[in-house]
């Protein structure tokens, strides 16, 4: 449908009537006054399909962090090693959970003086 009037939103360099947009998980339609989660890929999510933070666990309802298969609050996604935040989103994530890389350059090293 040709935008005329009505409100809308750009994304990804297409536009689109606030009230013809879907969340990409439930597919329920996002109304003008709901709050929505931009995902990493462009697309959108309503409230009750939040991420819940594989640290803390509660519902994600700002910056959602997705490493590989889970989610982390901006808040949680630390350094499993020195506890740091890591905010540059460099980061290692192996079997045993999330590193900054000072830490995981450290721990490879130490790990191959073993062998």
């Amino acid at each position: 449908q040709v935008l005329e009037e009505g409100i809308a939103f750009e994304l990804a360099g297409n536009r689109w009537h606030i009230d013809c947009v879907g969340c990409h998980k439930c597919n329920d339609l996002l109304d003008s006054d709901a709050n929505r989660l931009l995902l990493g890929d462009g697309s959108l999510i309503c409230n009750k399909c939040t991420y819940d933070c594989n640290a803390c666990g509660n519902k994600i309802k700002d910056l959602t962090i997705l490493a590989r298969e889970q989610a982390y609050c901006s808040g949680c996604f630390r350094c499993r090693n020195c506890k740091r935040k890591i905010e540059s989103l460099r980061y290692a994530k192996t079997l045993h959970g999330v590193f900054c890389m000072h830490c995981h350059s450290e721990l490879m090293t130490r790990r191959n003086r073993r062998f």
